[in-house]
């Protein structure tokens, strides 16, 4: 549609061959480079945020902000202080002397925001902030961000997700193949008629309930799984079938994904077709395990090819002498090309495409493989509603043809949609199946609210 394109235009990582951008109180403006924007008062919240892991959140909101002496005994009192004094008024801001590999993604956006605000952003621009949140942390985000409208901040919140722009937006623009289709205030509108001006179509009715399969131990057997502070967990899925994990942040839905495809160390028994599953991704990767993740850095290399990120599945060959054929991973690539809609060439780089036709490619790279168990860690994350639909179709064909499919999604939306049961957890372990009519949003939610959770949870240190 053109929004990734637009917020590099306004934060002065890409020029525009025409038009004007104007400020108030500054008039025209020109930006040469990112810290162009930033003199102008603007600060971007990217979907994949840039901070340090290994710093903590008061060192984030301070790093390229000031000249040298940043981890100095005289200046870190400084940058903590300055932090406490903004994160009073964001619920769920994370410690200033916590590092941010210890907290959730709810915190570490809001880390975030805080650093535009500390940085003077009078217009902050959010990047598809949702993304990643259940609905408790999409309501905490929002009134976040009605108070700093209230306060003056200009809001330019971009994101597919129809219901949240209904809930914080006063105004939307909607785009489409790079034009403005429609702009209008929100008052009045449905989530049908922003549906129907993003795709050029009459809206379809959604697809409210998947068709139930019995599992079976032909498929995925997971017994008593633990890894880190999560579990046990016990679990199956049945050739063709489609399960659901669903939990609020902290839950253990990822930590469990991880640690089936070998990522984290775990204890318990996991089978797939029959085969007991152990060792590193590459061994599960030859058992019949794949892998995709909403977080595309961790499973996909910018300045590679489409092609080669399409194909790096088979990069285990290489450590077997076989070596890669280039003509069929352009071949397999230009296919996946056509089946996706990726508006994007086998020979190029991966980081030139938009967020989510580089999660198509990081989907489509497993779905012409047999014997696969998919596990999926917020599969459609960046998608707009066009790519979801087919990336959901797809994912019904994978399993039809006898893979199967273990997806974590905080859109319970999406899961009602694609599933056909979903498990809830809670605290580390598995609380609730839902399947057929019971299965639905207002379960999935319901199911997820326990009492006295803290707004600020620190996650469990690895073994």
């Amino acid at each position: 549609a053109g929004k990734s394109t637009l917020i590099k235009i306004l934060c002065g990582v890409e020029r525009p061959t025409a038009g004007t951008i104007e400020i108030a109180g500054i008039g025209a403006v020109r930006f040469a480079a990112p810290s162009n924007a930033h003199a102008a008062g603007i600060g971007v919240v990217h979907q994949e945020l840039p901070l340090l892991p290994n710093l903590s959140a008061a060192e984030n909101m301070v790093l390229g902000l000031q000249p040298g002496g940043l981890f100095s005994k005289r200046r870190r009192p400084e940058a903590e202080a300055a932090y406490r004094r903004l994160a009073a008024s964001f619920p769920g801001a994370p410690p200033a002397d916590v590092k941010l590999e210890h907290v959730g993604l709810q915190a570490r956006q809001i880390t975030a925001i805080i650093r535009a605000r500390h940085a003077g952003a009078r217009i902050l621009i959010l990047d598809e902030p949702t993304s990643s949140l259940d609905p408790r942390e999409r309501a905490v985000l929002h009134g976040n961000l009605r108070r700093m409208a209230d306060e003056g901040i200009s809001i330019l919140y971009v994101s597919h997700f129809l219901d949240d722009i209904l809930d914080v937006a006063t105004e939307v623009t909607v785009l489409r193949d790079g034009r403005i289709v429609m702009a209008q205030p929100t008052a009045g509108l449905t989530e049908q008629d922003l549906l129907s001006a993003m795709t050029g179509e009459p809206a379809a009715a959604p697809v409210v309930a998947a068709v139930t399969t019995a599992p079976g131990a032909d498929g995925l057997v997971v017994e008593l799984l633990r890894t880190g502070d999560v579990g046990p967990v016990s679990l199956s899925l049945g050739l063709g079938e489609r399960v659901g994990l669903y939990g609020l942040e902290g839950s253990g839905c990822s930590e469990v994904l991880a640690a089936l495809f070998g990522l984290r160390p775990a204890e318990g028994r996991v089978a797939w077709r029959g085969t007991a599953l152990s060792g590193d991704p590459r061994r599960r990767i030859d058992a019949g395990i794949g892998f995709v993740s909403g977080d595309r850095a961790r499973t996909m290399i910018g300045p590679w090819s489409l092609a080669m990120n399409h194909g790096m599945p088979r990069l285990g060959a290489l450590a077997w002498g076989r070596g890669l054929d280039r003509t069929s991973e352009r071949r397999d690539a230009a296919r996946a090309i056509e089946r996706l809609a990726i508006k994007g060439a086998p020979h190029d780089p991966l980081r030139t495409l938009s967020g989510g036709n580089q999660q198509k490619v990081a989907i489509g790279r497993w779905l012409e493989r047999s014997g696969v168990c998919l596990l999926a860690d917020e599969p459609t994350r960046g998608v707009d509603v066009r790519g979801r639909a087919a990336i959901h179709r797809l994912l019904r064909d994978f399993c039809r043809d006898g893979n199967a499919l273990l997806v974590r999604s905080t859109d319970p939306e999406e899961l009602v949609e694609l599933c056909d049961r979903v498990l809830v957890m809670v605290d580390g372990r598995v609380t609730r199946a839902l399947s057929g009519p019971a299965l639905t949003t207002d379960t999935l939610e319901a199911a997820t609210r326990t009492a006295g959770r803290a707004a600020f949870t620190p996650l469990a240190r690895t073994a």
